[in-house]
C-alpha cells in the first residue's frame, strides 16, 4: 500500500538563491543541473548560461545542492509512451492541493517513484508543495516494452 505522506530530504540546485533543479537524491540533483539551460560557461548565443563553477563556502558565487528535508504526499501518475519503440515518454499528474494537471518528460533512467514539485499556478497562495508520483504495474510494463 502507497502511504499517504513522509518526511524524505530533497537536494536543490541553486544559483545564489534561485533554486533550478532538484532530485531525490545528490546524485540526481547533479544530473538535472547538468541538464539545465543555465549550467554551462555563457556564450554569445546562450547568454542564459551562469557557468560550471561550484560554490566554495556559504558566500562565494557559483552552484550548489543543498539538502532540506520536506514533507511530501504520494500520488499516482499514468505514463504515455514508450522507450524501447522510441516514442517520447511523459508523466501526468494532477496536484492534489491545486488540481493542476501536469506533464513531464521523463528519461530513460527515471525511477519511481518519481519525485516533482508543483507551484500551484491554480493557485498562487500556497507554498511550493514536492510529491512522489507512482504508476501502475500496467504502466511500468508499457514503459520498458515488455
Amino acid at each position: 500500500m502507497i502511504p499517504k505522506s513522509e518526511l524524505i530530504f530533497v537536494y536543490e540546485g541553486y544559483w545564489g538563491d534561485k533554486k533550478f533543479a532538484f532530485g531525490s537524491t545528490e546524485e540526481d540533483a547533479l544530473k538535472a543541473l547538468e541538464r539545465c539551460y543555465a549550467y554551462g560557461e555563457p556564450e554569445e548565443d546562450l547568454e542564459d548560461r551562469l557557468g560550471t563553477h561550484w560554490a566554495i563556502g556559504d558566500e562565494s558565487e557559483g552552484w550548489r545542492i543543498v539538502p532540506r528535508e520536506v514533507k511530501v504526499q504520494h500520488i499516482d501518475g499514468t505514463v504515455y509512451g514508450s522507450f524501447p519503440n522510441n516514442l517520447p515518454v511523459h508523466l501526468y499528474w494532477d496536484c492534489p492541493s491545486c488540481g493542476y494537471n501536469w506533464g513531464d518528460d521523463v528519461l530513460a533512467d527515471t525511477k519511481f517513484p518519481h519525485l516533482v514539485l508543483c507551484k500551484h499556478r491554480k493557485n498562487s497562495g500556497l507554498e511550493t508543495s514536492y510529491f512522489l508520483v507512482h504508476i501502475s504495474e500496467e504502466d511500468r510494463v508499457k514503459l520498458n516494452g515488455t
